[in-house]
């Protein structure tokens, strides 16, 4: 079957199924689908084993532990187990392909950290599956878990190491505390993780659509017409507290946001790509950043070099637009402009389809378009595909998102925020219908408030951009317009 037809037969099922069935749930591995990763196990561990001689005596010991807990689950094997061909009983060995951080429930343990794995996933260096299954989680926030690491063993060693071997040493260590990778001495502590992990599967506030986030007594900018009062992250923290804890990844905030604690903190991107943004807007955009630990700064490609001389030696990742906004430029062109921005600092990257040529039936075009932005930002950066939903048809839009998948990245969006619409509830559950648990859904543009977001996490969603409906712009009115 040529790529012309998968295509053509795929779209057509797909929106004759979601005629049939309209209402769709949030079909994530971990909630309610049967994709993904295995639900059969009383907790969904994830067990990476690395390493040669006595750290993979070391992991296999811990893996008996946890057998003996009563628990199984899956194990990952790194190239250099795999080579042993270690066979593992009570646990299933598996290669995953699916995204890791789309996995809401999966615990995820390194009982032993090699040196080369740690070096590839402090580069967001995904060459192998145990390297792709870490990265992702990072990257999607999840808790990991590492037992014994060889970069510490080296560094309190007796062995003398060269200066700059030290400091390569030193700086993966740094990267990995930033990532939040979770140094344990006991392996009850991940099976503790995992009892409360497990306990929880399934579980689903059942008045998530009526949320009481009042407008707080001390809000003074409502009176200046903000439209989303009540889900300001400085005036009231248990709003966007209660967006987050619902399924959203990041949300977006704009210029000017002060005094928010470190929970909400490390959920947000920090945007600013106002055509008029000026070096001095990025400067104090960074140092908000830095202040208070955000997720990652957004920019337009000009500003990313500055950008990430600004936030060297902090956890905040540099996120730029490439074909932004209306995506008509060259394959070739967006190639560049992502390789440039990644040697800028860039580790993710927002590409804007070609909306025109998949309007004109040039599957093979769009494929190859976003196919050269992935290839150039392979193993460096994650890669979100926009789609400007508002200016395609259902089909179009299930041929973006099949096109999108076949081309190998990690996430389907809907706008860019500077077109004639935003995200609808109806376009979501299209997409995840369309991508399955394998790729992310980001929803974005026109949400305003929190029943909204909750709408769009229920139809698919795992990630929100939603500057508006956080209202943390100080002063203005929906934290800027785009993205």
């Amino acid at each position: 079957m040529t790529l012309e037809s998968l295509i053509q037969e795929t779209a057509k099922k797909v929106i004759a199924n979601m005629q049939e069935n309209p209402k769709v749930e949030n079909n994530l591995p971990g909630t309610n689908s049967s994709q993904g990763f295995s639900k059969t196990t009383a907790a969904n561990i994830l067990i990476i084993l690395d390493g040669m001689g006595e750290g993979l005596e070391h992991g296999l010991n811990e893996l008996n532990t946890i057998r003996s807990s009563g628990l199984s689950g899956q194990v990952v094997l790194t190239r250099t187990v795999d080579a042993s061909r270690l066979q593992v009983q009570g646990f299933e060995l598996i290669q995953p392909r699916a995204i890791i951080e789309l996995v809401n429930d999966c615990v995820i343990y390194v009982p032993y950290l090699s040196v080369g794995l740690a070096g590839k996933i402090a580069n967001l260096l995904e060459d192998e599956a145990a390297a792709r299954v870490l990265t992702r989680g990072i990257i999607g926030q999840h808790k990991i878990f590492v037992g014994i690491s060889e970069l510490d063993l080296l560094i309190a060693g007796k062995k003398r190491l060269t200066f700059g071997l030290s400091q390569r040493i030193k700086e993966y260590q740094r990267l990995l505390k930033s990532y939040d990778l979770v140094a344990i001495k006991d392996v009850t502590q991940v099976i503790k993780a995992c009892k409360v992990q497990s306990a929880q599967i399934g579980t689903v506030s059942s008045n998530t659509d009526t949320v009481d986030t009042p407008k707080p007594a001390s809000c003074t900018v409502g009176s200046t017409g903000c439209e989303a009062c009540g889900k300001c992250v400085v005036l009231n923290e248990t709003g966007v507290k209660n967006l987050i804890e619902t399924g959203a990844d990041r949300v977006s905030a704009s210029l000017g946001l002060q005094q928010v604690t470190g929970h909400v903190a490390g959920m947000i991107d920090h945007t600013l790509l106002k055509p008029n943004a000026t070096e001095e807007d990025v400067v104090k955009l960074c140092q908000e950043a830095r202040k208070y630990s955000f997720a990652s700064v957004c920019v337009n490609p000009s500003y990313v070099a500055l950008a990430a001389r600004e936030l060297t030696g902090t956890v905040v990742k540099v996120c730029t637009v490439i074909g932004f906004p209306l995506g008509a430029t060259t394959s070739t062109t967006k190639a560049m402009e992502t390789r440039d921005a990644i040697a800028n600092g860039a580790t993710e990257i927002d590409m804007v389809i070609n909306v025109g040529a998949l309007k004109s039936g040039n599957n093979a075009l769009v494929k190859k378009d976003i196919e050269s932005v992935v290839e150039a930002a392979r193993g460096r950066a994650i890669v979100k595909v926009i789609l400007e939903t508002s200016l395609l048809t259902d089909e179009e839009k299930v041929r973006a998102c099949l096109l999108s998948k076949y081309a190998g990245a990690d996430f389907v969006k809907t706008a860019t925020g500077f077109g004639p619409g935003g995200a609808t509830v109806e376009d979501i559950a299209l997409m995840r219908k369309t991508v399955g648990s394998e790729m992310g859904v980001k929803a974005s543009g026109g949400i305003r408030d929190l029943k909204t977001a909750q709408a769009m996490i229920a139809a698919g969603a795992s990630r929100i951009g939603a500057s508006a409906s956080v209202a943390i712009v100080k002063g203005t009115e929906n934290g800027g317009k785009g993205y």
